[in-house]
């Protein structure tokens, strides 16, 4: 399984319950059974924040990245300022070891 959308196919209902509740402060349980391994999640409504350790919310905190408020961007009218921006977090995203999926 490659996509979010065929591993979702493949899981039970309580599987998918499951996911919500988290195996740590920041990583979804696995699903062993089809092969899906725990997802680190990052924060950042405004850029990216990430701790060094899967079970605390801020202490060891990574280097992180912090743009202005989404409403404030908005306010520029500016695309290409929103772009960039956009473009800034999944480039410190990736930098973190982090991925997304995107669907078109």
């Amino acid at each position: 399984m490659t996509t979010a959308a065929e591993y979702l196919a493949a899981m039970t209902l309580e599987e998918k319950a499951a996911l919500c509740t988290g195996l740590t402060t920041w990583t979804t349980i696995p699903v062993d059974r089809i092969g899906l391994p725990p997802i680190r999640f990052a924060d950042g409504p405004h850029g990216i924040r990430r701790t060094l350790g899967s079970s605390s919310m801020a202490v060891g905190a990574d280097n992180a990245t912090c743009f202005p408020s989404a409403a404030s961007i908005a306010a520029t009218w500016n695309r290409d300022l929103v772009y960039e921006v956009g473009r800034a977090t999944v480039g410190t995203g990736t930098a973190h070891g982090l991925a997304a999926e995107h669907e078109a």
